[in-house]
C-alpha cells in the first residue's frame, strides 16, 4: 500500500477532510463486520450448523 499527496485547495479542505473520516468510520465498520462474521463461521463450526450448501 502506497501513500500518496495529493494538493488541496483552501476551500476543498473541509470537504475532503468529511470525506477522509466517513472512509475511516468505513473502514472500522467493515473490520468489525469481518470480525463478526469469522466469530459466527467458527461458532456454527464448533456447533455443526454449517450445511452442505455452497
Amino acid at each position: 500500500m502506497k501513500s500518496r499527496t495529493e494538493y488541496l485547495r483552501r476551500e476543498n479542505l473541509a470537504a475532503v477532510r468529511v470525506e477522509v473520516a466517513n472512509f475511516k468510520r468505513f473502514r472500522k465498520l467493515v473490520d468489525q463486520w469481518a470480525d463478526a462474521a469469522l466469530k459466527l463461521s467458527q461458532l456454527k463450526t464448533r456447533l455443526g450448523l454449517h450445511s452442505s450448501e455452497s
